[in-house]
């Protein structure tokens, strides 16, 4: 992992429960469904992704 994969990861891990929070106000950490489960791994995914992007196209800021 490069220093920007690894600086988008970490702000993606940092904003996920807040943007998880904004899409489905019921959800909760202590939710024991696995259909949740796929829901925290695509949205960390998009937020990666698009971190990454953003990153790698505007340079360190």
């Amino acid at each position: 992992m490069n220093d920007m994969e690894q600086r988008a990861h970490d702000i993606a891990v940092r904003i996920l429960p807040y943007t998880l929070k904004e899409h489905n106000p019921q959800f909760t950490y202590l939710e024991e469904n696995r259909a949740c489960s796929r829901d925290i791994v695509e949205e960390y995914t998009l937020l990666y992704e698009a971190l990454l992007k953003d990153l790698e196209e505007y340079g360190d800021f």
